[in-house]
């Protein structure tokens, strides 16, 4: 063979080790989120099981979904930005950000539980 293949030398890394780099870029600020109650709204229906990637001291950004704290309660909402003001939509409501309100995290990743459980033994 005169020529070598042109793949010779090449290795290709294990899918694993690529998908956390992708889904996990920065280790130390990244934590996963399992839902205990379903989040829905009109374009997306997170259920119960399902995981967020959440990134903890990431900026929020138009239409970002968050886990934030307000007085002692924890909940997703999606954030908005109008004409310098920032917005928390739920499922039951659209309001003002407090200043009180505090984001533990902004979603990277929403990971699907495409496990039916119910039939698990």
């Amino acid at each position: 063979m005169p020529f070598p293949p042109p793949t010779d030398g090449f290795v290709e890394q294990p899918a694993g080790a690529t998908l956390n780099e992708y889904l996990i870029p920065k280790p130390g600020c990244t934590r996963p989120y399992q839902l205990e109650q379903p989040f829905h709204l009109p374009d997306m229906k997170m259920e119960v099981g399902d995981y967020l990637v959440l990134e903890q001291g990431r900026n929020p950004h138009q239409g970002c979904i968050a886990l934030v704290e307000l007085s002692g309660d924890v909940f997703l909402c999606r954030l908005h930005y109008q004409k310098g003001i920032w917005y928390a939509e739920t499922e039951e409501r659209r309001g003002r950000v407090p200043e009180e309100m505090v984001i533990q995290g902004i979603a990277r990743h929403w990971i699907k539980n495409q496990l039916d459980e119910s039939n698990a033994p």
